[in-house]
């Protein structure tokens, strides 16, 4: 989905969430500011799916449900719905407000490209899924969890610590 508009939302989709969205994936493309770039991973709990939204700068993350997600448009409405709760949430509505709202109209679905993200992102899964098996969480209250986490790619800082910098 691609517009004329100077900003464009990029998601990196995972193999897994290329799949289930029967999707494709775009050339490289580097968006006009950090917030825009986020990467997407499914994941699973039982016989439940999840999907991941990462800011691949700052490892911001927010979890939602991945059932009822089979397209592209669903992904889009999902995780734009998913990510402006979240900023909400923490604070920081006002980075939704001046780009991602900005740039709903226009997005790009490209391959991950960071390794690093990728990792730290199975290590918030890994953690993700133990509060939904063993605390009962929900995505909302996953996502706060895990933005609490210290990561290594970004300096054994949180990405909540890193948001609200």
């Amino acid at each position: 989905m691609m517009s004329g508009s100077n900003l464009f939302l990029v998601f990196r989709c995972t193999d897994k969430v290329t799949q289930k969205i029967n999707g494709y994936r775009n050339n490289d493309s580097e968006p006009r500011h950090l917030f825009l770039d986020w990467t997407v991973h499914l994941f699973q709990v039982s016989r439940v799916q999840y999907l991941v939204y990462t800011n691949t700068a700052s490892l911001l993350s927010f979890v939602s449900y991945g059932s009822g997600i089979t397209n592209d448009t669903a992904l889009i409405k999902e995780a734009i719905s998913t990510i402006r709760d979240g900023l909400k949430s923490a604070g920081l509505i006002f980075f939704y407000e001046k780009y991602i709202a900005a740039s709903v109209g226009t997005v790009v679905f490209t391959k991950t490209k960071s390794r690093i993200v990728l990792g730290s992102m199975n290590d918030l899964i890994h953690s993700a899924k133990w509060l939904i098996e063993n605390r009962n969480h929900s995505p909302f209250s996953v996502s706060k969890e895990i933005n609490q986490m210290p990561m290594k790619a970004i300096g054994y800082d949180s990405p909540m610590k890193l948001g609200t910098a």
